[in-house]
């Protein structure tokens, strides 16, 4: 890849001059935070934590970044399995994949696939790829993306997504700005693959005992004593400082 394209300090989302400004940036995740979680009380009325208080919940919802729909688009799904699309912008924002992508033997087969289309291309450092996905911990009933990952240093790529429309009947509109795919870049050269499968040693069933009872007397602990904060995820947004985030 040229060096004139390759990012070698920062992920990098790039569109052309003309929808600069006028379409809805990529953001942090833990910028896009949902409304739900951001107004949800830390425990219930009982004293025992509600899942803002699970870390492992965060850092899946807050890593990242969240790629935006770039503008309006209407769906009209009928009963008979008809589904149509309208938007008024000046690129397609999504079309309709070809017939054979699933055969019929998969648990896709005979379901209409389209692929959202995004304005927005991506740059990462050398040695890089991307998993894109739907956005972690959030709840889209109306469709469900497939997840990919993609060398992004090999090329100067979109970041465009299949998915399904799963909302059956449906009149609507999906808005300008919703949260449509999740990216979170990854070196691959830290990928560890090699494994071991096998019974624990006596030494890891005292731990393992020991990890349980601390566990019970102290529900907390992971998040107080062992939880580690990501790079990636920038920080812990308890109930995020700047009190915005995505409205889904």
């Amino acid at each position: 890849m040229s060096e004139s394209i390759r990012s070698d300090e920062m992920v990098k989302f790039l569109c052309y001059d003309e929808f600069y400004g006028e379409i809805p940036e990529p953001r942090p995740a833990n910028r896009e935070v949902p409304k739900w979680f951001r107004e949800m009380d830390n425990t219930f009325g009982d004293g025992k934590s509600t899942v803002t208080q699970c870390r492992p919940f965060l850092d899946a919802m807050t890593l990242g970044w969240i790629v935006p729909l770039a503008d309006h688009v209407r769906v009209e799904a009928d009963e008979d399995g008809t589904i149509n699309f309208r938007w008024n912008f000046d690129i397609p924002l999504l079309h309709r994949q070809e017939e054979g992508v699933m055969s019929d033997e998969s648990p896709f087969g005979g379901v209409s696939i389209f692929q959202w289309l995004s304005p927005w291309r991506i740059q990462v450092p050398e040695n890089h790829s991307v998993l894109v996905t739907a956005p972690m911990n959030r709840r889209e009933p109306r469709f469900s993306v497939f997840s990919g990952v993609i060398d992004a240093d090999q090329g100067f790529f979109n970041l465009n997504c299949p998915f399904i429309w799963e909302q059956i009947p449906y009149d609507g509109w999906v808005k300008k700005g919703t949260p449509i795919v999740q990216v979170i870049p990854f070196n691959r050269d830290g990928i560890v693959s090699d494994g071991e499968i096998r019974s624990m040693n006596p030494d890891e069933e005292k731990i393992a005992e020991k990890e349980d009872q601390q566990k019970i007397e102290q529900p907390s602990r992971y998040k107080n004593e062992k939880w580690v904060p990501k790079r990636g995820s920038r920080v812990v947004a308890e109930k995020l400082d700047d009190g915005k985030g995505s409205g889904e």
